[in-house]
């Protein structure tokens, strides 16, 4: 994730953050509203499954059990939700093992 997104490897811990993080060619409010349809959206709102359109919906359910697997709160998404089904939709190259074992590390050192 973080080659995709062009984030330094100092801080591996960059999602874990409360504020959201700049990365180049992604402004999370507009893939907020892109993909939900809602441009009176609103920062610090909380975005659940069920306000995405219909295709980064799918690819939300996708990626909340397979890829980026959850213990609960399947319907929440996240800020590195938005970034994988912003990429998967602009046809953006994602190595999608390194996400998944990122993943699962930073899941075992919680």
């Amino acid at each position: 994730m973080l080659d995709i997104l062009r984030i330094s490897n100092d801080d591996l811990k960059v999602f874990e953050m409360k504020i959201i993080p700049t990365i180049e060619r992604f402004v999370y409010n507009e893939e907020v509203a892109l993909h939900t349809g809602c441009y009176n959206f609103t920062p610090s709102a909380k975005i659940k499954s069920k306000d995405l359109l219909l295709q980064p919906k799918i690819l939300h359910r996708i990626i909340a059990h397979n890829i980026l697997s959850k213990k609960r709160h399947y319907n929440k998404v996240t800020f590195k939700d938005i970034c994988l089904i912003d990429c998967m939709i602009r046809g953006y190259q994602i190595n999608l093992s390194f996400i998944m074992m990122k993943n699962m590390m930073m899941a075992h050192n919680k």
